[in-house]
């Protein structure tokens, strides 16, 4: 059952499950003395709506799971001070350090702070690494979702509650963005059918990382339309590709799309454009399929 004062600056999902929006959103679950808060965000104002949720909760102590490395959703972690931090084992390193972080996301040593980033956020101490698929504390389930980072996690409460963090986008995302940023692009997108053939059906509430709150039914038409956008991005990289650079690709496909390459644009969708063009050489057989498209 649902607190009969509802908490402050959150939404009531579903049980005890409940959402702070933003961009990432927050999930809260509260249970008995412990409220677990999966990706607690950035900004100040973040973290105070969050100390006053906590409060009106009642927690005793609090659990912070953080679903992947990236700094929108960990920035603020410490100013809630959690009890304990839980990640994957494969994304443990990049959370603790911002400089990791930088380089493995964008493929260059930018300093922290540099104007360039997206966010900046400070590293993070994580006490309770798991790996993907594995229970925390026997409440929460773990999904892997590999491809926007090695170990992202989806994280579902017992109220049915599916949160797929950065695996799939909101179309607004999808507009704004044009080349959804992945580490390994094409993982992304066996993860993102995977998302809509084997878990998506199974919850009552399907929630985005970064998108709207919508029913079940709506978010499985986003994460159809997911899947149309990330094969369509695809091709339109692999056939601009041959004689040109990453950044040239990047910046020619997202021209073609009536986007304005800004330096942060470029930065993040150089690592999916790196990514697929990498995955065209075949190891096996020595073959670069780039090379053989030019011809």
């Amino acid at each position: 059952m649902a607190p009969q004062n509802k908490p402050r600056n959150l939404i009531h999902l579903s049980g005890n499950t409940y959402l702070l929006r933003g961009s990432p959103v927050t999930i809260v679950y509260n249970y008995k003395e412990t409220v677990y808060i999966i990706d607690p965000g950035h900004g100040s104002k973040r973290s105070k709506q969050l100390r006053q949720a906590l409060s009106d909760l009642g927690a005793e102590r609090v659990v912070a799971i953080i679903t992947h490395y990236h700094s929108d959703h960990l920035s603020i972690t410490g100013k809630i001070n959690p009890s304990k931090v839980v990640s994957s084992r494969q994304d443990r390193l990049c959370i603790e350090d911002p400089r990791l972080r930088i380089l493995v996301t964008f493929g260059y040593p930018i300093p922290p702070g540099h104007p360039s980033l997206p966010f900046d956020a400070p590293g993070v101490n994580v006490t309770g690494a798991i790996e993907p698929g594995e229970e925390i504390e026997g409440i929460l389930e773990t999904i892997p979702l590999p491809g926007h980072t090695p170990g992202q996690i989806g994280i579902v409460t017992p109220d049915s509650v599916l949160y797929l963090a950065d695996s799939a986008f909101g179309t607004r995302v999808l507009e704004n963005y044009y080349i959804p940023y992945h580490l390994d692009y094409d993982t992304a997108l066996r993860t993102l059918y995977k998302i809509r053939d084997e878990y998506a059906g199974e919850y009552s509430r399907v929630v985005f990382g970064h998108g709207p709150l919508v029913s079940r039914e709506e978010a499985l038409g986003i994460i159809e339309e997911n899947i149309s956008h990330h094969e369509k991005v695809k091709e339109e990289i692999l056939e601009t590709a041959p004689g040109h650079s990453v950044e040239e690709t990047v910046i020619e496909v997202l021209k073609k799309a009536g986007k304005t390459p800004t330096l942060q644009l470029v930065l993040l969708a150089s690592g999916s454009a790196r990514s697929l063009i990498a995955s065209e050489y075949d190891l096996s057989l020595g073959v670069d399929r780039i090379v053989a498209r030019e011809a």
